[in-house]
């Protein structure tokens, strides 16, 4: 089978988990990895490399590929442009539909830096013509002024609208193996 499903940051906790959920189901994925050397060996698992900065290896990394996981990138300095770089090779190599990790309270004038950050990313990925869905969660240890401002005090259904099974704690992502 041809992969045309990939999973980003399938070497950290939450891109890893999708992964090996969906090596589990039989799916046959692409994972793009700035270290292939520690990404998972899953079954029906291609690693290609990837690293959000350089488009064109990006480009390269996902020919073929329909539906895009993406994974937030490591917060650093350059962050917003490599998204921004990674959405740009994604749409130029055919990606039909990103599902991206985002942040609630995602807003032009949130409280919170990175959730600004995940507000302009998920506008770059509205802006190029594919496809989306953004999971919105909240991990995040230092963002107390937005829950003080009221930025996180949404609660979405959707998770178990979509998939008909109740979200996981964060207790529970956390103690899943991996």
């Amino acid at each position: 089978m041809t992969a045309s499903l990939a999973i980003t940051g399938a070497t950290g906790a939450v891109g890893g988990l999708v992964a090996r959920e969906l090596a589990a189901e039989g799916l046959p994925l692409v994972l793009p990895a700035r270290n292939e050397a520690k990404a998972p060996e899953l079954p029906h698992a291609v690693v290609r490399p990837a690293d959000y900065a350089d488009r064109k290896l990006c480009e390269d990394s996902l020919a073929g590929i329909e539906t895009l996981f993406m994974v937030s990138g490591r917060e650093n300095e350059k962050r917003l442009s490599e998204h921004f770089s990674f959405i740009d090779a994604a749409a130029a190599a055919g990606v039909r539909h990103v599902v991206y990790t985002s942040f609630m309270g995602a807003a032009a004038d949130a409280t919170f830096t990175l959730a600004r950050e995940h507000f302009h990313t998920e506008a770059r990925i509205k802006a190029s013509g594919m496809g989306w869905t953004f999971l919105r969660d909240c991990l995040y240890a230092d963002h107390h002024a937005a829950i003080a401002a009221g930025e996180m005090a949404e609660v979405s259904h959707d998770v178990e609208r979509l998939t008909g099974r109740r979200p996981m704690s964060l207790e529970e992502v956390l103690a899943a193996p991996r």
